[in-house]
């Protein structure tokens, strides 16, 4: 009887351990946006050369993006073996975790560069509404990581999606 008393808290432990683990993953993955038409909108009025010159500087700021994730992404592998280890080096685990770091601090500051990159091209009031909309997560280049971003009705009830493409993730049909 004493055993399962002793069990049920441990058990409850782990278990809010691994909720909150799966909620954090969750709200992580949801802040990487730079999908065709993720970065700017809402914003309705804008002429072919900004679209195209705007989609030309999420595409580059994505691509510098994937070499970056997927250095943390083989950082946090790496810190997740040492973690597991018998014996665990924690001068390895707090050097890796500094290195993650680094790397976080490094995508923040290339995602602010890109999201200036991309208000120097708007007039004033394209960027009241940019800067508006990043503040819900919904415009600007942020992480560069793929994901699906979804589309939403943007001002004038007008989505956000290249023509043809539906509401719902850009760049699905």
């Amino acid at each position: 009887m004493k055993k399962i008393q002793k069990l049920i808290p441990m058990l409850l432990v782990a278990f809010i351990m691994v909720a909150s683990q799966t909620v954090f993953a969750q709200d992580k993955e949801a802040g990487h946006k730079c999908e065709k038409g993720e970065c700017v909108k809402g914003i309705t009025d804008l002429t072919d050369v900004q679209k195209q010159k705007i989609d030309e500087l999420c595409l580059a700021h994505k691509k510098d993006m994937t070499g970056t994730k997927n250095q943390i992404d083989e950082k946090r592998a790496h810190l997740k073996t040492l973690q597991a280890a018998d014996k665990a080096d924690m001068t390895a685990i707090n050097k890796t975790i500094d290195e993650i770091s680094a790397l976080n601090a490094e995508q923040m500051k290339k995602g602010a560069a890109a999201k200036q990159s991309i208000r120097a091209l708007l007039t004033d009031n394209q960027k009241i509404i940019f800067d508006a909309n990043a503040s819900k997560g919904g415009a600007g280049c942020s992480h560069g990581g793929g994901g699906d971003a979804k589309c939403s009705k943007g001002q004038g009830g007008k989505s956000c999606c290249p023509k043809g493409e539906q509401p719902g993730g850009c760049g699905k049909k």
